[in-house]
């Protein structure tokens, strides 16, 4: 939970810092400096993924150790990632 709150947090100042000043962000006009939207952009789904993933696999090694055979741990494991 604390790498889930750090990086949204940190992703959400980088999101208002992405031009200086902020108020650029809505009015180009002004002058100051903006960085390149795309790449940020990428790098945060990037991070999403990852962290997505991170969170999938916690119950994984709780999952493997239950004493199920190997068809009840696969139906069971589907029918709670069905939201």
């Amino acid at each position: 939970m604390v790498l889930i709150f750090a990086y949204y947090f940190s992703a959400t100042i980088a999101t208002l810092l992405t031009c200086i000043p902020i108020k650029r962000n809505w009015n180009k006009k002004i002058p100051g400096k903006c960085i390149n939207n795309l790449v940020f952009i990428y790098i945060n789904a990037g991070a999403n993924i990852v962290i997505d993933f991170l969170v999938v696999g916690l119950p994984l090694p709780v999952i493997a150790q239950l004493q199920r055979n190997r068809k009840e741990i696969i139906v069971g494991t589907i029918t709670l990632a069905i939201p």
